[in-house]
């Protein structure tokens, strides 16, 4: 017996979970799968690629096929308008007998003028 040498007796211990699947495998399982699947089920979601493949969540991600169906996706996403409703403090704030789209938009216009006007003038800053 030799002290204080290092001596190996197999893995550490709670350090028994699986090995996962190499990234340059799972880069093919995710591409073959999506290539098979793609047209029938077009919504595919990355955890479903992960469970189908039986690879991490992470390495589908990590996946070029992936990577590239998620940028053509982004490319085709229109942006939506976002309507917000007026609360009553902001309608409070309209003055009475004012006409919605002209004269607002008529006062908005104006204040847009001002603050370019504004802007033009450097060291005005009040």
């Amino acid at each position: 017996m030799v002290t204080g040498a290092r001596q190996s007796e197999g893995p550490k211990p709670g350090n028994n979970r699986p090995k996962g699947v190499p990234q340059a495998e799972a880069d093919v399982l995710v591409l073959d799968y999506l290539t098979s699947h793609l047209k029938e089920n077009p919504d595919i979601t990355r955890d479903a690629i992960a469970t189908a493949t039986g690879v991490s969540g992470g390495a589908a991600s990590a996946a070029p096929a992936w990577k590239a169906l998620r940028k053509r996706r982004k490319a085709k996403a229109k942006p939506r308008a976002r309507e917000v409703p007026l609360t009553d403090a902001m309608r409070s704030a309209i003055p009475n007998g004012c006409k919605m789209p002209d004269e607002l938009a008529a006062l908005i216009e104006e204040q847009e003028a001002d603050e370019a006007a504004d802007a033009r003038r450097p060291g005005r800053n009040h």
